[in-house]
């Protein structure tokens, strides 16, 4: 009966053979206090992760209308002052954010609620570099680094060493290797390190390959002349390739 606000009659009838209505009385039934009924801290979002929950609200009169009365949500959220949906893809990792809503009802009564919400920033994930490997001695050039989980703010390390990367998508980055990373040859480690809250480094890391030079004799022919009866010494060289080099006669004589 009193399920719904609003005003109720009331009358008394008697039973036959005196029959009929008493006089009617007026039932008022009011509505609820107005009150918010979302819990704090909201659900966690994710960096570029599209991001939407809903605030609600009891007693009072429908419809509601939200808005924000103090605080701030994290950076590329929005609240629909209609519906208390918040949505969007936040752009930043902030632990936590916090602010305070207002519901306002039909009869313009209003109540607030502090509430927290906390966004985190991904995981990276390598899946593959561009290129994989490149020769000893070559000039420093641009690696391309594919995966999942980058955000604006991601770094690009060389065995543990920040290289300057640039964001191309959350699934794309580029950074710069220097010429002195592939001076030598051998593997090296890359990895991508996003900032808390969240975050971390990839694991497990790429390897970048630095394949040795092509190895090559250096020596010019002819050698340096000798003469008959005396002492002769002189010294083959070589590069690239792996040092140690063993020498050993290929075709022909010595002298």
């Amino acid at each position: 009966d009193i399920a719904s606000p609003g005003d109720y009659d009331v009358t008394v009838t008697n039973p036959v053979p005196v029959a009929g209505p008493s006089g009617k009385l007026t039932f008022r039934v009011d509505p609820a206090s107005l009150a918010i009924s979302t819990a704090s801290p909201l659900p966690a979002g994710t960096t570029g992760v599209t991001y939407t929950t809903t605030v609600a609200a009891s007693g009072g009169t429908l419809p509601y209308s939200w808005s924000l009365s103090s605080g701030a949500l994290p950076t590329g959220l929005s609240l629909t002052p209609a519906t208390g949906v918040i949505s969007g893809i936040p752009i930043a990792g902030i632990a936590p954010a916090s602010f305070q809503i207002r519901v306002t009802d039909n009869a313009g009564a209003h109540t607030e609620k502090d509430l927290s919400l906390s966004i985190y920033n991904p995981a990276p994930i390598i899946s593959s570099l561009s290129p994989s490997s490149k020769t000893a001695g070559e000039a420093g050039f641009p690696l391309t680094v594919y995966g999942t989980g980058f955000i604006n703010g991601s770094i690009v390390r060389v065995n543990a060493s920040d290289r300057t990367t640039e964001f191309v998508s959350s699934t794309q980055l580029t950074a710069t290797i220097l010429t002195g990373d592939i001076a030598s040859a051998g593997n090296l480690s890359v990895t991508v390190f996003t900032g808390i809250p969240g975050g971390g480094s990839s694991d497990p890391p790429a390897t970048l390959t630095v394949n040795p030079v092509g190895l090559a004799i250096t020596t010019s022919t002819p050698l340096p002349g000798g003469v008959v009866g005396t002492v002769y010494s002189t010294t083959l060289g070589a590069s690239g390739g792996t040092p140690p080099y063993s020498w050993s006669l290929a075709s022909g004589t010595w002298p």
